[in-house]
């Protein structure tokens, strides 16, 4: 074998050997670094969007609260008085709050009074049995025999969007009584 053969066939096994030791390091050391580093920034982020959801919810819960342990309010879910909606359930409180949707059920579920900023939660996007909520989004019935404010949130879906809610059962403003 001539020594230009010999180096010929030395250089390519070097070549081999250093192709396949890049390969090992490639998958074995930097990949898995890249995958967990993208894992922590995933969780970082992840994170914050749930930091960011309780801080929308504690506002949406407070609002909710304030909506519902409220003695005109119960006398407004006994017998919907259109004076005391236009006055005390004006759309531009609903906006500057930044809320898209509101809706008032009365313990079967049925919709007594609605506000929609737009189209999509507009009260035909919701189910058509709103007894399936009840329990998760509405009051169950142990929840209303107990005659406590119950306040329940989460994500739901309505139509082609998914949306936050936060509910809160209508009580007078001492917290006990029939609703």
């Amino acid at each position: 074998m001539k020594l230009n053969h010999f180096l010929g066939f030395l250089g390519l096994a070097l070549l081999l050997v250093s192709f396949s030791l890049a390969s090992v390091l490639y998958y074995l050391v930097y990949l898995p670094a890249v995958e967990s580093e993208i894992r922590a920034q995933q969780a970082r982020e992840l994170l914050a969007v749930q930091m960011g959801i309780k801080f929308a919810q504690r506002n949406l819960d407070v609002l909710c609260y304030d909506y519902s342990v409220w003695d005109e309010m119960v006398g407004f879910v006994a017998v919907r008085d259109e004076a005391f909606s236009r006055s005390n359930l004006s759309s531009n409180a609903f906006e500057a709050a930044n809320i898209d949707g509101a809706y008032l059920f009365n313990t079967d579920g049925d919709l007594l009074w609605h506000y929609s900023s737009g189209e999509k939660l507009l009260p035909d996007s919701l189910p058509n049995n709103n007894k399936a909520w009840i329990g998760s989004v509405l009051p169950d019935l142990k929840a209303i025999e107990k005659e406590v404010p119950t306040t329940r949130n989460g994500l739901i879906h309505l139509g082609e969007t998914v949306a936050y809610f936060s509910n809160t059962s209508v009580l007078p403003s001492d917290e006990e009584g029939r609703w």
